[in-house]
């Protein structure tokens, strides 16, 4: 697992990149979005093992936090539908980046 911050240098947000096990499965990755506000904090384990399960089974995984929420930059005034699906893109750009995907 690698963690780090990515998207706009002013509101980062934060995710985990859950790596393939073994060989990869060509150029295929999930991005996990999570459930808000306290579904988040109740999911966390389960989208946790889920993004594992992905990585033995050689897909690579991302798991992140919209803005405004856990780790991610920002208030939680600036979680918004609007904002989340910009954040959703984000996260998919990341992972295509990160593991090659493009």
């Amino acid at each position: 697992m690698i963690a780090a911050h990515f998207g706009s240098p002013a509101e980062p947000l934060y995710g985990v990149h859950h790596r393939p096990e073994g060989p990869a499965h060509g150029s295929l990755g999930v991005v996990l979005c999570p459930p808000a506000f306290n579904e988040a904090a109740n999911s966390h384990r389960a989208l946790r093992s889920l993004a594992d399960q992905f990585a033995r089974a050689g897909v690579h995984a991302l798991r992140f936090d919209y803005r405004g929420t856990g780790d991610s930059a920002g208030t939680e005034d600036r979680f918004r539908i609007g904002n989340s699906v910009e954040d959703v893109l984000a996260a998919r750009d990341e992972l295509e980046a990160s593991a090659g995907l493009a």
